[in-house]
């Protein structure tokens, strides 16, 4: 992946659905390389759009999560950004 500067890759059941996306950061400090993909991908808190998505709605739709995420952290609600660096 860092070879081709690929952040993550989308991982996919038998029928194409989504279960999960190897990213960079999954594979930063593991070093049991026998481990299966399923053991040490990102599986929820996944964040998707639909098919044919142009960049700048995939844009407001991050900026969206982020300002709620930011919201819930200002309000005391534990949420999986208040563990993002």
């Amino acid at each position: 992946m860092k070879e081709n500067k690929i952040g993550g890759i989308p991982i996919v059941d038998n029928n194409k659905v989504l279960v999960g996306i190897l990213t960079n950061r999954d594979l930063r400090f593991e070093n049991n390389k026998s481990r299966q993909v399923s053991e040490v991908m990102t599986k929820e808190n996944l964040i998707t759009a639909p098919q044919g998505t142009d960049l700048k709605k995939a844009e407001k739709i991050l900026q969206n999560i982020r300002s709620k995420n930011y919201r819930r952290q200002q309000t005391g609600q534990a949420h999986r950004a208040d563990h993002l660096p």
